[in-house]
C-alpha cells in the first residue's frame, strides 16, 4: 500500500489476516475466534475479486439469509461504505436492479433480490443453505461462505458448488502488460473461501472444517510464502533503483515467482488456525477480561483462544480429564482376560477392548482401554467388528473374554438369533472362551451418569485409564458426548445418532454407550474379577 496516494488507505493486518491474502490459496477455510476481524477480510477478499475478475459474480454463502442480513451484510457494507469509501446508490445498490447505464456482470443474475450491485459490474449473489434453490439463476466465478459451521457440507457440494463456474472462454483479465490471461488460469477463478468459529453450538457442524486441515500441501505452502517475501523485498529494491537493467531484472525475476506461485495456488488447500489474541490491538484488554468474566473456561478456550473443541459443553462426563489417557503402548498383558462389550447399531458396530491390569509405574490395577476397533455400515457389519477383534488378538495366549451386554442384546436380531448368541458363537468359532457378563436393564441416564462420574474420580484399584494412541474414535465419542436436564434429571444427549446428524458415527454417541456398559458392569456391578496375577493361573486353569 503507498501510503501517500490520496485513492489509498493503509489496513494494517494481524498474521493471519495478512496470510491468508499473501497465501492466496484457491480453496481457504479459516477457521478463527470471535473478534479475529473477519468481516474487513470479506470485505478485501471481495474486492481483490473484482479487480482479478471484473464484472464477476461472487456467491456470498451461509446457513440461512437472516444470518446473513443480520452479521454478515451489515459488516460487509461498513466495509465499503468506511473502509473503501463507496456511497450507497452511486458506487454499489443493495438488493435492486442497478440503473441500465452500469455496467452488467458478464452474467446477469436473473433477479436482483439477493444481490449486492457495482456499477462497475460486479455483483455479490447472497446464497442460503436453507432455501433449495437460492443459487439457481446465478452464474458465479468465486464463492465465500461466512458462519462455515452452521452449513451441510453434502448439500453445499451437491446444489450451490455446481452454480460456481462461469463459461470459461468467455472473459478474461487483461495484465498490466497487455497480455490477456483467460480468468481459469488464474486461482481466483471458481476459488472458495470458507469463514468460521470453532465454538460448537446447536446445529453446527465442525468435523468438516477441521478435516479440512489434512488436505494442505504444507510444502506447497512454505514455496508460496517464501516466494512471496522475495517478490516483496524485489518490489522494494525497485523503487531504490535509479538503473533501468537493474529494474527489469528484477521485474522478470517477480513475473517467474509469480508464474510459479500461480501454478501452485490454483488446487491448493490452505488451513488458516487464527492464534489467540492476533487482533488484541483493535480489541483492546477490556475486551478479553469481559470474555473471560462472562465465559466458562471452556467456553473462553474455544471462543477466544480458537482451540479446538475436544469436549462437549455441558459434557456428560465432566471428571474426564487428561489423567485419565495414556500415549504409551506398555499396557497389554498377554497373559490376562480381555473385556468387551458392543453397541448394536446399523451404523457402526463399535467395541472397546479393555483389561484390568496395573499401567507401568501404578501402584494401582486400572481399568484399562487397550484399544478400541469398529465397523461402519457397509463394511460387513457386526462380524467384520468382531474380526478386527479377532485379528488383533489373534496370537493372544489366554484367549478368554469378558462380554458384557445389557437387555438389548438379548432381543431378536437381524441375525435370526439375538445379538448377544451372534456375538458369543462367533467368538468361540474363533477359538476363544466367552464370559458371559448379563448386566441386566440398560440403568436410567441419570443413575449412570453419577456411578461412571465417580469411576472417573477414582484414585485406587479400578480407576479408568485410557490409551489414547488406540481409541482416537472411542475418546472423541466420550468427550464430545454432552449431558441434557430433563425434568430435573440428567440425561445423554444422543442427538448426534440421528438419521439427518452431521456427525460421523464414529465420533458419536455410539461408542460412548459400549464404554458406559464396561464401566457399569466391570466397576459398578463388579461383575468382572479385578484380578491380579497370583490369582491368574487358577482362573485360567
Amino acid at each position: 500500500m503507498i501510503q501517500d496516494d490520496p485513492n489509498s488507505k493503509t489496513v494494517n493486518l494481524n498474521r493471519s489476516q495478512a496470510m491468508v491474502n499473501l497465501i492466496n490459496a484457491n480453496i481457504t477455510i479459516a477457521a478463527w475466534p470471535r473478534g479475529q476481524g473477519k468481516t474487513s477480510i470479506i470485505g478485501s477478499r471481495i474486492l481483490h475479486l473484482s479487480e482479478a475478475m471484473p464484472r464477476a459474480q461472487v456467491l456470498l454463502i451461509s446457513d440461512t439469509f437472516e444470518r446473513l442480513e443480520e452479521v454478515t451484510i451489515p459488516g460487509l457494507e461498513n466495509f465499503l461504505k468506511i473502509e473503501l469509501a463507496l456511497a450507497p446508490g452511486v458506487d454499489y445498490l443493495m438488493h435492486a436492479k442497478p440503473p441500465d447505464h452500469w455496467l452488467s456482470p458478464y452474467f446477469v443474475p436473473v433477479d436482483y433480490d439477493h444481490v449486492i450491485s457495482f456499477a462497475s459490474g460486479f455483483a455479490i449473489c447472497e446464497v442460503s443453505m436453507k432455501k433449495q434453490g437460492s443459487a439457481a439463476g446465478f452464474n458465479a466465478q468465486a464463492g465465500i461462505g461466512d458462519e462455515w459451521k452452521y452449513v451441510d457440507a453434502k448439500r453445499f457440494n451437491a446444489e450451490v458448488r455446481p452454480a460456481i463456474r462461469g463459461a470459461k472462454n468467455t472473459v478474461a483479465k487483461k495484465l498490466h502488460d497487455g497480455s490477456v490471461l483467460k480468468w481459469y488460469d488464474i486461482p481466483e477463478f471458481q476459488s472458495l473461501w470458507l469463514f468460521t468459529d470453532k465454538f460448537p453450538t446447536k446445529g453446527s457442524d465442525l468435523n468438516w472444517v477441521l478435516d479440512q486441515r489434512k488436505k494442505v500441501n504444507q510444502g506447497y505452502v512454505d514455496i508460496i510464502y517464501t516466494l512471496q517475501l522475495e517478490c516483496i523485498k524485489l518490489e522494494q529494491q525497485i523503487e531504490e533503483l535509479s538503473s533501468n537493467d537493474a529494474k527489469y531484472k528484477r521485474i522478470r525475476m517477480i513475473r517467474e515467482y509469480e508464474e510459479v506461485m500461480r501454478k501452485l495456488r490454483m488446487d491448493l488447500v490452505y488451513y488458516s488456525d487464527a492464534l489467540p489474541y492476533e487482533n488484541i490491538e483493535n480489541l483492546g484488554d477490556r475486551y478479553f477480561r469481559d470474555q473471560k468474566r462472562d465465559l466458562t473456561k471452556y467456553e473462553y478456550e474455544v471462543a477466544i483462544e480458537n482451540k479446538d473443541p475436544d469436549k462437549a459443553i455441558t459434557p456428560f462426563y465432566p471428571a474426564l480429564d487428561r489423567k485419565h489417557f495414556y500415549q504409551h503402548n506398555n499396557d497389554y498383558n498377554p497373559n490376562k482376560p480381555l473385556i468387551i462389550a458392543l453397541d448394536y447399531q446399523f451404523s457402526i458396530t463399535p467395541i472397546p477392548i479393555c483389561q484390568f491390569d496395573r499401567l507401568p509405574g501404578s501402584p494401582f490395577i486400572s481399568l484399562n482401554f487397550i484399544q478400541s476397533v469398529h465397523s461402519l455400515q457397509g463394511e460387513g457389519g457386526m462380524d467384520a467388528a468382531l474380526n478386527k477383534f479377532c485379528e488383533a488378538y489373534i496370537d493372544h495366549p489366554a484367549k478368554v473374554v469378558f462380554y458384557i451386554f445389557d437387555h438389548t442384546a438379548i432381543g431378536r436380531s437381524p441375525y435370526g438369533k439375538s445379538f448377544k448368541d451372534h456375538v458369543c458363537n462367533f467368538l468361540i468359532n474363533k477359538g476363544w472362551s466367552v464370559i458371559e457378563v448379563y448386566t441386566g436393564d440398560a440403568p436410567y441416564h441419570d443413575i449412570k451418569y453419577l456411578a461412571i462420574d465417580k469411576w472417573l474420580k477414582w484414585q485406587s484399584d479400578g480407576q479408568i485409564r485410557i490409551n489414547e494412541l488406540r481409541n482416537e474414535s472411542m475418546k472423541t465419542s466420550i468427550e464430545m458426548t454432552g449431558a441434557m436436564n430433563v425434568m430435573g434429571k440428567t440425561k445423554k444427549d444422543k442427538s448426534s445418532e440421528k438419521q439427518n446428524s452431521k456427525t460421523p458415527p464414529e465420533k458419536a454417541t455410539h461408542y460412548s454407550d459400549a464404554f458406559d456398559q464396561i464401566v457399569w458392569g466391570g466397576l459398578e456391578l463388579q461383575l468382572v474379577p479385578m484380578i491380579d496375577d497370583v490369582g491368574m493361573d487358577i482362573m485360567l486353569r
